[in-house]
């Protein structure tokens, strides 16, 4: 996947992520340190691609593969998933408003959505950020896309400061 030629990186990881996707969690997690740098820089280079119209409805495809295993993984809520959320936080959030697929807009809301279980501590500064971001996603024409944003921004905005309670 170290290929000199970015379009080949991609169809190389696009064909990695088809044989992630069935794969246990257990080996996943075991591979985990191996797979989230490859992950982020996909994602930030198909963000990238998509915010500059560069080929942008070519970019589905990997954009549904990268953020299809992003899900996979958060799905097992590893504890890595804490080091990776600042790494990737932007990048998904350019794909909850993707206008060529509603697939790759529910994923990343999906994905966001599950950012919410990391450890307050680590999602303060970026909570804000999150809920405004979402507020886009609140008029999406797509029914489930909007279930999915109302569930998560209610989410982030019920979280609060452990330590302010006390």
């Amino acid at each position: 996947l170290n290929a000199k030629d970015p379009d080949t990186a991609m169809h190389s990881f696009c064909a990695m992520s088809g044989l992630i996707k069935p794969c246990r969690e257990a080996i996943l997690l075991n591979h985990l340190q191996q797979l989230m740098p490859l992950l982020t820089s996909q994602l930030k280079a198909q963000a990238h691609k998509y915010q500059l119209d560069i080929n942008e409805a070519s970019t589905k495809p990997y954009a549904l593969s990268t953020l299809g295993t992003l899900q996979s993984i958060f799905a097992a809520n590893p504890p890595s998933m804490k080091d990776t959320f600042e790494a990737i936080l932007d990048s998904v959030l350019v794909f909850t408003t993707y206008k060529h697929s509603p697939r790759v807009r529910l994923i990343a809301v999906q994905i966001v959505h599950s950012f919410a279980s990391i450890p307050f501590q680590h999602t303060r500064t970026h909570k804000d950020k999150i809920t405004k971001a979402l507020r886009a996603v609140l008029d999406d024409n797509k029914r489930g896309i909007r279930k999915w944003a109302t569930d998560t921004q209610h989410k982030w905005y019920s979280m609060s400061d452990p330590e302010a309670k006390a």
